[in-house]
């Protein structure tokens, strides 16, 4: 929190910078597990028991400990930015409407208000092995941000329109950040399209939230 700046936006400005950031250097770290073949999920240990001999197993142990760390922080973070969410619009609240000009027709937000991370997609089902699964995608996940799309609450679109945007930023062999909200917990993930034995580049389905 900035203690130190007694304005609720420039706070809240300051905290979405930071989880910008935040963001960042988990794809980063995510993408970083890629060249040894494994992701947060996969056993680090053969049928034996004995430590996989196929991959650096002190390295992947490293970096998933550093991913939980900087997942626990975004997840902190973020209950910060409801916070101080909230204070902006109480302090929006206890100021007096400005009077509006007899020539004008409609009145608009200000950008800078911020708006809620709203979910437009909810991810029906994940198929094994498939680079959703690798992702850590999980069924029952709903979609913040796939990319650069998220929820445009201010721009009438529809999320069945948000979620047909998604075609604009799957491309084979890139990676793509996604943010999801699983229960109370915000994760970001890195997915990266490609091909697979089943069907399409991501092989999960989604469905726009009603």
């Amino acid at each position: 929190m900035m203690s130190g700046n007694s304005d609720p936006r420039a706070r809240y400005t300051h905290l979405q910078e930071k989880k910008t950031a935040l963001e960042s250097e988990l794809l980063e770290l995510l993408d970083s597990l890629k060249p040894h073949n494994t992701n947060m999920t996969d056993p680090l240990i053969d049928t034996q028991n004995f430590p996989r001999s196929d991959i650096d197993v002190y390295t992947v142990r490293h970096l998933r400990s550093s991913i939980i760390r900087k997942q626990n922080d975004h997840k902190a973070l973020m209950a910060q930015i409801e916070q101080e969410m909230h204070s902006v619009f109480s302090s929006m609240a206890s100021k007096p409407s400005a009077p509006v000009a007899s020539n004008s027709t409609s009145t608009t937000l200000d950008s800078t208000t911020p708006s809620p991370s709203t979910p437009f997609a909810l991810v029906n089902s994940v198929a094994d092995g498939s680079p959703a699964a690798e992702s850590g995608l999980s069924p029952g996940d709903r979609v913040i941000r796939f990319g650069s799309v998220e929820a445009a609450a201010r721009s009438g679109e529809t999320n069945q329109q948000v979620l047909a945007k998604l075609a604009g930023v799957v491309v084979e062999g890139r990676a793509v950040e996604v943010v999801v909200l699983r229960g109370r917990e915000t994760c970001v993930l890195s997915l990266t399209p490609q091909k697979w034995s089943g069907r399409g580049l991501l092989g999960c389905h989604l469905m726009p939230v009603v």
